[in-house]
């Protein structure tokens, strides 16, 4: 006895399974690739945000740290500890004494002490995927005339 397959029994061939495999396992590769692409993103942009924030955190407490008046020198009373995973640091770009023998580098702002010093400060995240620069200047207090 001889079996026969009915019309609608008809098997997958190896190569029609191969070509559904290809076709799938492409589908989940580039799938997978977006969502890697996602996380990527996410994680430079918060890094981004989070290195803007160490920045500007950074300036105030420079700003609130006291200066040796006619100095040029950094203040080394600056109160601040950057989160883990990022960096801070300052330099002096220019300074101005008061002295009206020479030119000034910038104006001190009305500064009735005489004094201003110019700040570069950098913040960046220790993998250096994000950095930051700010300017900032800092003069003698300012005491409004009586």
């Amino acid at each position: 006895m001889t079996s026969r397959r009915g019309r609608g029994e008809r098997g997958e061939t190896l190569i029609e399974l191969l070509a559904t495999l290809i076709i799938l396992g492409s589908a989940i590769i580039a799938i997978v690739a977006g969502i890697a692409v996602a996380v990527n993103s996410s994680d430079e942009h918060k890094k981004e945000v989070t290195v803007d924030t160490v920045l500007r955190n950074y300036a105030e407490a420079i700003q609130a740290a006291t200066y040796n008046t006619g100095s040029c020198a950094l203040p080394t009373n600056v109160v601040y500890n950057p989160p883990s995973g990022f960096l801070v640091s300052a330099t002096a770009t220019a300074c101005y004494d008061g002295s009206s023998s020479g030119p000034a580098q910038f104006s001190s702002g009305g500064s009735p002490n005489g004094w201003a010093i110019r700040l570069m400060l950098e913040a960046h995240s220790t993998d250096n995927r994000s950095s930051e620069t700010l300017e900032i200047v800092k003069a003698a207090d300012y005491e409004r005339p009586s």
